[in-house]
């Protein structure tokens, strides 16, 4: 009848349906968690992490906004569950997307925040992204620093200026990008209007321009990376532009890598006109285990005695391919007038300091699944 065919699912649609219902439930009870799950080939795949630490911090001297500094906290550091797939739009072009959320573990928070989000098309010649994604300056740093996500992030210094704004390690909103992957070589180039959504009615205004280079051979990596942003947060000539260059090198059981960054002011205050840097150092000393060190430091800007410094020592142990556990101790000293904030971005909370000029430390340990 009719009314009967009108309810039914075609044969093949069941099965898929099945199929889809089966994959989930392999996947969720898998004793080891695996990269990119397929559950309709490579136009329909699952990933994530969820990552929880708990911290031991002293943020300085006790103040009467902050009799007690010193506490500890249960943080969810960039835990996320993302979706992601290409469809075939001919023999060599695709239809890429990507859905990624942050996910707050530990419940502080029950929104799913945007991670990457986009939308494109790529082939031989390279991609086209319309969505939101992290620039490729921040990309950069990424690649040539130690303890991302943890208390001893690379943000805690780069990107973020004395006075504890964080302007260079953006996930850009609306944006356009073009990225070439071929040979070791990694290009792109991005531009976004309106980039940090904010509410000025003139949202064009609000810009960002970046362009990243970098290779990548079988024991070392380069990279160089610039970006210029106007009208940051919404106020008009606030501009400033950063750029970046790192690179690591691998031998043996050892690996060293580094970073420096320099920031340049165009109206968004004297305090952005300064240089810093990253430089680290790690060595496998079992197949599952991990030892590493990091120091970072900022120099003063135009405003003056406000530099910074950050030294990191941690070690990670990896129990099975996508579970590692890690413990680590960070500690990072304001000069008199800067109040740079440890963990800044990343890991879930930042710890700032009590005044301009006080020190901050933690020691954390975490655990990180990967699926």
């Amino acid at each position: 009848m009719p009314t009967r065919q009108f309810f039914e699912q075609p044969a093949g649609n069941e099965m898929k349906r099945h199929a889809i219902a089966l994959a989930l439930a392999g996947f969720l009870l898998s004793p080891a968690a695996r990269a990119d799950v397929e559950l309709m080939g490579k136009a329909l795949q699952v990933y994530g992490k969820l990552h929880v630490s708990y911290d031991l911090y002293d943020r300085g001297g006790s103040t009467v906004d902050v009799p007690d500094p010193s506490d500890s906290e249960v943080v969810s550091n960039s835990s996320r569950l993302g979706f992601k797939g290409e469809v075939d739009l001919g023999a060599t072009t695709k239809a890429l997307w990507k859905f990624e959320s942050e996910i707050d573990v530990v419940g502080e928070v029950g929104e799913l925040k945007a991670r990457s989000r986009y939308l494109g098309v790529g082939g031989g010649w390279g991609h086209v992204l319309v969505g939101i994604e992290d620039t490729p300056l921040k990309r950069l740093a990424g690649s040539y620093t130690e303890f991302g996500d943890t208390i001893a992030d690379r943000r805690g210094i780069l990107g973020q200026v004395s006075s504890g704004a964080h302007l260079f390690n953006v996930r850009a909103k609306n944006m356009v990008t073009y990225g070439y992957r071929g040979k070791g070589f990694a290009f792109d180039l991005m531009a976004a209007n309106d980039f940090e959504d904010v509410t000025d009615p003139d949202q064009s205004d609000n810009q960002l321009f970046g362009v990243g280079l970098s290779y990548k051979a079988s024991n070392w990596g380069a990279g160089i990376a610039w970006e210029s942003q106007s009208d940051m947060g919404g106020v008009d000539g606030a501009d400033a532009d950063a750029i970046r260059f790192g690179g690591n090198y691998s031998f043996g059981r050892f690996k060293v890598g580094g970073l420096y960054e320099m920031l340049s002011d165009d109206g968004w205050g004297n305090r952005v006109e300064r240089d810093a840097f990253a430089i680290n150092a790690s060595m496998q000393i079992a197949p599952d285990w991990k030892i590493a060190i990091q120091y970072m430091e900022a120099d003063s800007s135009d405003a003056g005695n406000d530099g910074a410094d950050e030294i990191a020592i941690g070690a990670y142990y990896k129990i099975t391919k996508a579970v590692e556990v890690y413990a680590m101790y960070a500690e990072l000293s304001n000069e008199s007038n800067a109040s740079y904030r440890l963990a800044r971005s990343g890991h879930g909370q930042a710890y700032q300091p009590t005044a301009a000029g006080e020190k901050v430390n933690a020691f954390s340990v975490g655990m990180s699944l990967s699926f």
